[in-house]
């Protein structure tokens, strides 16, 4: 076996136990905001606690992720079924995002065909006031890039939907 083969190997090694110890602490992390939101009367604390919302959607994003290379389970069956449930906790239809994210690790590097990248094709025409507002989003952590991505995806869907004969590499140019 040559090298090369070993280290996609070593990389794409299937942990179940890494899924269940995720899945673990995301129970924990949802017990700990329902409880804390119905245990406490002040709504600065009910405020506070929606925090665990997001990191449960960054979390799911990230599993769901792990079931689009099919790294959390041995079969393509089973990832699948954890991508669409994780993918649903994250508003994300797992099957055609996984289209997507897949051709972007085909064109992974090349501005010109990576569906991920067309975002950076039209920065140059934006609005220096939507520029201004995607830099402040940069520095103070805000996911404004996250929000596009989902606006970009969700457009590209539902291009993809009216004609489904071409890829997200061409509805993206």
């Amino acid at each position: 076996m040559n090298e090369k083969l070993k280290i996609i190997r070593q990389l794409h090694t299937i942990e179940e136990s890494r899924f269940f110890n995720n899945l673990t602490i995301d129970l924990c992390i949802l017990i700990l905001h329902i409880l804390t939101w119905r245990s406490s009367e002040s709504s600065f604390i009910k405020i506070l606690s929606s925090i665990f919302i997001p990191i449960l959607i960054f979390r799911s994003f990230a599993i769901m992720h792990d079931a689009t290379h099919e790294v959390v389970f041995k079969g393509k069956r089973k990832n699948e079924f954890v991508g669409i449930v994780f993918g649903t906790l994250c508003f994300l239809p797992f099957l055609i995002w996984k289209k997507g994210h897949i051709e972007h690790h085909i064109w992974s590097g090349n501005l010109a065909k990576d569906p991920v990248m067309a975002f950076l094709k039209v920065y140059p025409q934006l609005n220096n006031k939507f520029k201004v507002l995607l830099d402040l989003g940069w520095k103070t952590w805000f996911p404004i890039l996250a929000i596009i991505q989902h606006v970009v995806f969700w457009t590209l869907l539902s291009s993809l939907a009216k004609n489904k004969s071409l890829s997200l590499y061409e509805k993206a140019t």
